[in-house]
């Protein structure tokens, strides 16, 4: 995620970003792929896969098709393009709570308000890499 993203977390609960169009998603896209890292992301979120989790996630369906849909239109239940299977996309309907243990790594040198960070210390694991 990027580090404009970690204050929706104070919440206590996955919650979409506002997107280009004025809407949410409705969900959180996370990656069931513990080989991924950071990528062109700075801020990496992991979160242990509890009863709650496991009871409301959405494994994504992916297809060989072309799909036109951009990212910012895709709602919880659209498939996803093959080439993407890497990811083992998994989707997290908004308002689910965030479970105990989860943390948040930060890269080196990424710009985040403190405030935010000493925040989500007091209810998550918060690391730099």
């Amino acid at each position: 995620m990027d580090p404009p993203e970690l204050e929706s977390y104070l919440s206590g609960t996955f919650e979409s970003r506002v997107e280009s169009n004025h809407m949410r998603r409705g969900f959180k896209a996370l990656s069931m792929n513990p080989d991924l890292k950071f990528l062109s992301r700075k801020v990496m979120m992991t979160v242990p896969l509890n009863n709650d989790i496991r009871d409301c996630v959405r494994c994504i369906r992916y297809t060989a098709l072309p799909r036109r849909v951009k990212a910012e239109d895709e709602r919880i239940g659209d498939d996803k393009s093959a080439r993407n299977a890497v990811e083992a996309e998994i989707r997290v309907p908004d308002g689910t709570p965030v479970p105990a243990g989860t943390t948040f790594t930060l890269q080196k040198n990424t710009s985040v308000d403190r405030r935010v960070i000493t925040r989500l210390g007091e209810m998550y694991a918060v690391t730099v890499k």
